[in-house]
């Protein structure tokens, strides 16, 4: 070890042992200008290497068979020049592939420097999937498609390219899993990988690429599932007679599959008059023959936990309305679909001119997905500032009591946006700028609590929306050193008051962890309200082995690991659910490896979703 790297890690070690100091007594689409990571310390070796020059190959370019050896030859060693080591050089592995480089914001092909082969094989299938956080979902999809060499020592056996895709497809990004497949080597491309490509291949309705797939896969891996991919194929290629036969091989070996067979013997032109009245998890081949046969889906598809799935059902034209909007809204709420095409949903949605023409008081107990997409029509369609201004804070009310606030914000930023920031509209400054906050929009945010800042000296709701805002613009604040009002946490208390004891401690103790995660000094003063609650509380935290891997991972400046360990500790709960203390631990950890702009969106989210 060298000079630097003794430095290197006495500052980590220091910095740590003040980051880690956290709030023992707590209980429990990127923003604009926090784009750019910021690192705050090097990694081990003298910190990422930027992105190969122009001309350089990368591992895509890489061939998929290993070169000749080189022949060796020996060398009389040189004691002139001490520096130089001979170091085998090693054929590139298929699992290092990736579509990110660092330019384009992977984590850089030192990821998993210092981390074993073991450790990520046994957290990658606990890296969550089905998470409401675009926070987290970015960090995952960062992590998986980075370009980067693989983590050393002896692994379990279990293939690290395979796991990569598995996860990628959990979290329904198809997109991004069919590019990585691109750039893998045809020989690296195992049965369980090309069999997500024959469901992705599906769910994006290429129903010809699909069964191209199949023969290759039955032979490789055959299972009933492909076996009725087959005759789904079959049926497609207008081969009755042998899908019949391979249905009734299905059947004879007991295989249960009511959605598949009614599907089936329809397109075969059976006539059958009972529908399906439940399947609340389809897969991509039940999917694909219901939509094929044009037979209605049963309502409570829209209770799959597929994002991918979803995103298939919303986007099938076949489909009734409400079934869709209800798809569409969860599979963009878990990252699956564009917020733009929910809008667009939205706007396709059919209404009378009574529904449209309708006093807000009425629109306000439409219920469910068609009443969202009636407020979002009606806050289009009005071209007055003041009165599209108050349809969105009443829709922007709604989703908060609904716990879809995040969501709405997403869905409202652009008509927010397009409103001129004035002193007629100060009531709407504190709705306008959570909603951007929450939506990742921070300048626009910042306007509108500059419109809330100019009126408050002689307008109180102005005075209490400054000190309600300030929290949120602090956490999304860079700028260190800036000094804090004296009393401006007295001030936010009272400026937004929870609803009970409990939503109050939580509020506080999400809100100061965070806070002092991010470097801001929270007084003891500060906490000494919170103590007033039962010190002991029972409450869901991760394995303490979680926590201590962590803080190691970090203080070693050991990015991927760091990474995967605070994303795991999380869970599929995310920034919305965790505990106040598991938030301060990964928040912290990441901002210590550099990652300071992702640390700021994971406490934000957190912060909006208690309320503060």
């Amino acid at each position: 070890m060298n000079v630097s790297d003794v430095s290197r890690r006495a500052v980590a070690a220091l910095v740590v042992a003040a980051a880690m100091t956290g709030p023992v007594m707590a209980a429990s689409a990127a923003p604009s200008d926090i784009s750019a990571p910021l690192r705050l310390l090097p990694l081990p070796g003298g910190g990422m290497p930027s992105p190969a020059p122009q001309g350089e190959q990368s591992f895509q370019d890489w061939p998929s068979e290993p070169a000749a050896a080189p022949v060796e030859r020996e060398v009389a060693p040189r004691s002139d020049i001490p520096w130089i080591e001979v170091q085998e050089l090693k054929a590139p592995s298929a699992a290092a592939v990736g579509i990110l480089e660092e330019a384009q914001g992977g984590f850089g092909l030192d990821m998993w420097s210092g981390t074993r082969l073991a450790l990520v094989q046994r957290l990658l299938p606990h890296l969550p999937a089905v998470s409401d956080s675009p926070a987290m979902r970015d960090l995952s999809r960062r992590l998986l498609l980075s370009t980067a060499r693989v983590p050393e020592g002896k692994g379990n056996g279990e293939s690290l390219l395979k796991l990569r895709f598995e996860r990628l497809w959990a979290m329904g990004d198809v997109d991004g899993m069919m590019r990585l497949l691109q750039a893998v080597p045809a020989s690296a491309v195992t049965p369980e990988i090309q069999r997500f490509k024959f469901d992705a291949l599906l769910l994006r309705g290429d129903t010809k690429g699909a069964c191209r797939e199949l023969p290759v896969l039955i032979k490789r891996s055959p299972s009933d599932y492909l076996t009725k991919g087959q005759a789904f194929c079959q049926l497609l290629d207008g081969r009755m007679r042998e899908a019949g036969l391979t249905l009734e091989l299905l059947r004879e070996q007991g295989h249960q599959d009511p959605a598949f067979f009614a599907a089936a013997e329809t397109i075969m032109g059976q006539r059958r008059n009972d529908p399906i009245k439940s399947l609340n998890d389809p897969d991509p081949l039940q999917l694909a023959a219901l939509i094929q046969a044009k037979l209605p889906l049963p309502t409570d598809v829209v209770e799959s936990r597929r994002p991918a799935v979803l995103a298939a059902i919303a986007a099938n034209d076949e489909t009734a309305m409400e079934i869709r909007l209800r798809a569409a809204e969860r599979a963009e709420r878990f990252g699956a679909l564009s917020t733009q095409i929910l809008r667009d949903l939205y706007n396709n949605t059919t209404f009378t001119e009574q529904e449209l023409g309708a006093p807000l008081s009425q629109v306000d107990t439409a219920l469910g997905a068609r009443g969202h997409a009636l407020f979002f029509r009606l806050a289009q369609m009005e071209a007055a500032p003041n009165v599209r201004a108050e349809i969105i804070a009443r829709a922007l009310n709604r989703a908060q009591n609904d716990g879809r606030f995040a969501d709405a914000s997403r869905i409202y930023a652009p008509l927010i946006l397009s409103l001129r920031p004035s002193s007629e509209l100060v009531w709407f400054s504190g709705h306008a700028a959570r909603a951007l906050l929450a939506a990742g929009e921070i300048d626009g945010a910042r306007v509108w609590g500059d419109v809330a800042a100019r009126a408050s000296r002689n307008n109180p709701d102005a005075a209490a929306t400054v000190a309600g805002l300030w929290p949120l613009l602090r956490i999304v604040d860079t700028e260190e050193g800036v000094p804090r009002p004296e009393d401006v946490l007295d001030k936010w208390r009272k400026a937004r008051p929870a609803e009970t004891p409990e939503q109050e401690m939580r509020r506080s103790a999400v809100l100061y962890s965070m806070l002092d995660a991010l470097g801001e000094p929270i007084r003891t003063e500060d906490w000494v309200p919170l103590m007033e609650r039962p010190i002991l509380t029972q409450v869901n935290m991760p394995q303490p082995a979680l926590w201590h891997a962590l803080r190691i991972a970090a203080e070693d400046l050991r990015l991927g690991e760091t990474v995967l360990l605070g994303l795991v500790s999380l869970g599929e709960g995310g920034p919305t659910r965790a505990e106040a203390t598991s938030l301060y631990r990964v928040v912290a950890s990441l901002r210590l490896v550099g990652l300071d702009a992702e640390a700021r969106r994971l406490a934000l989210e957190a912060a909006i979703a208690t309320g503060v």
